[in-house]
């Protein structure tokens, strides 16, 4: 096995920022069960999480009992995962585009036109680029085989690309994003050595 290189990380966020605290605190307020009450206050209080992002204001004071989540809201608890991928798609390729541009600006003079691979679970990302499926086979294999395995998943895809390239793709730079939580991405720029 070859060498890999990191050239650049970069990420975005979403501009709604949630203080831990506020977002227990709305729901606890919503939570029907003392047990589901006792479950959330552990696990709120050992995340070591102290802010969430997302691209939804509903846990903004203003909106909550009124937003997509609807903490506030014990009629309206969670929408279903068409509306979630509405969201989705609606969010995803600007963050994304933000994370490739911060990571752009830390590498002055690169070619854009020199990336080759692109890695991603995104399909709304890959039909934005004119990207096929075979563009994207090492992400699929992983895909199939272990399923979505959240922001981790990048990393055995990178691991399936060095085990498998040939000399053909030496030189030949890599995208690649990682989408965690409350859509935040983090992309890189690799090459293939």
């Amino acid at each position: 096995m070859g060498n890999a290189f990191l050239l650049s990380i970069g990420t975005a966020v979403p501009v709604n920022k949630v203080s831990q605290s506020l977002h227990f605190k709305q729901l606890i307020e919503s939570a029907q069960e003392a047990r589901q009450k006792r479950l959330l206050k552990i696990i709120y209080e050992r995340s070591g999480i102290s802010s969430r992002y997302s691209v939804l204001d509903d846990f903004s004071i203003a909106n909550k009992d009124s937003g997509i989540f609807s903490p506030g809201n014990k009629e309206r608890r969670v929408p279903g995962i068409g509306e979630r991928m509405e969201i989705f798609e609606a969010h995803a390729l600007d963050l994304a585009v933000k994370a490739v541009e911060d990571s752009f600006n830390s590498l002055p003079g690169f070619e854009k036109s020199t990336i080759t691979h692109l890695l991603t679970f995104s399909c709304t990302c890959e039909k934005a680029l004119n990207l096929s499926s075979h563009d994207n086979a090492y992400s699929y294999k992983i895909l199939n085989n272990y399923g979505n395995m959240s922001s981790v998943t990048v990393l055995f895809v990178l691991m399936e690309i060095l085990q498998n390239r040939d000399s053909r793709e030496s030189d030949k730079n890599v995208l690649s994003f990682a989408f965690g939580p409350g859509l935040t991405i983090e992309s890189m720029i690799l090459k293939i050595v």
